[in-house]
């Protein structure tokens, strides 16, 4: 599968439209049955999909150094990306691999999945559930500094050669 082909054309479309396409992708790919979806890792755990989490997932801050954690502008480049998620945690894209690893905001356990595209720097954060299978947190493309770090922080847990 070529993940070009999945990326979202948004070209020459206003904000507002966007947000509209995501929310709409977003519920028909992921939150399949009323609130939330479930869809399967590349190990057939269960991956949750809330659909209030699409506003921790694809928006930014407008102003990353000053307020890092705000969530106030659409990040466009995670919208496009957007159908990358579902093909990449079910284990179906070479060169993706998945770590154990502490959260970037902090905190040691319980451990978090880090699902890592190395050739696009892109990563996916999917965090344990109390009643097992994992919560979808977010995804988006990432310096490739902070995503070795990431990875150094972890444990390998499978890759797709």
């Amino acid at each position: 599968m070529d993940l070009n082909d999945l990326i979202v054309s948004i070209e020459r479309l206003e904000v507002a439209e966007i947000e509209d396409i995501a929310r709409r992708l977003y519920r028909e790919i992921y939150v399949t049955s009323g609130r939330y979806g479930i869809c399967k890792a590349h190990d057939g755990e269960s991956v949750y999909f809330w659909e209030d989490r699409f506003e921790h997932a694809f928006y930014t801050s407008s102003n990353r150094i000053r307020y890092p954690d705000r969530k106030d502008k659409l990040d466009l480049e995670r919208v496009k990306r957007i159908r990358w998620i579902k093909e990449i945690i079910a284990g179906q894209i070479p060169g993706t691999g998945c770590w154990l690893t502490p959260s970037p905001s902090g905190g040691g356990r319980p451990l978090n999945r880090l699902y890592v595209l190395l050739s696009d720097s892109y990563v996916i954060w999917l965090e344990p559930r109390l009643s097992g299978g994992w919560k979808f947190s977010t995804a988006y493309k990432a310096r490739l500094k902070d995503v070795q770090r990431y990875c150094s922080l972890g444990k390998r847990i499978w890759v797709q050669k």
